[in-house]
């Protein structure tokens, strides 16, 4: 479990770690003009697998989510549960705005990577390079919005023994 002092410094190297795919688009926090969903996440990780940011690096889309809660209380499940959805923006985090937030500094504050074998090099580098800002405290309470990645096909999520769930 990881504790109040553990610094995983995602936001340093996260783009090298969850590079765009090809199904990504770029989005403006403008284009979010659905409905808001206030989600709160009890424990890290919420199970979020990949952000991307916005034109010039500023905001952040939800675009993977484990597609399962794999039992009561799985922290890995809580974006499962409480419904977030691909394309969905992150418009605040603890009642912080997002709006017009570096991606990078936005992923410090949530710092919700999960550490696998695909991570470990990374985050021992990032060590060196510093955070944007501090990890907020859990209970975390994000406000995402609808509607920027409305017109993306998603492509399903498989489960792999080896690189855990992949599109």
């Amino acid at each position: 479990m990881r504790s109040t002092r553990t610094a995983a410094h995602i936001g340093n190297g996260y783009q090298e770690r969850m590079s765009p795919r090809d199904h990504d688009k770029t989005f403006l926090e403008s284009d979010a003009t659905g409905a808001t969903a206030e989600v709160t996440y009890k424990k890290r990780p919420f199970g979020i697998l990949r952000y991307s940011p916005g034109k010039d690096n500023i905001g952040a889309m939800v675009m993977e989510i484990i597609p399962k809660s794999r039992y009561p209380g799985d922290p890995q499940g809580q974006a499962f549960a409480a419904g977030v959805k691909s394309g969905w923006i992150l418009k605040s985090v603890n009642g912080k705005d997002a709006s017009g937030m570096e991606f990078a500094h936005i992923m410090d504050l949530l710092d919700d990577e999960v550490m696998d074998q695909r991570m470990s090099q990374h985050f021992y580098a990032s060590e060196k390079a510093g955070r944007l800002a501090e990890p907020v405290d859990p209970p975390i309470t994000n406000v995402y919005q609808a509607g920027a990645g409305q017109d993306i096909t998603w492509p399903q999520m498989k489960e792999d023994i080896w690189k855990g769930f992949t599109r």
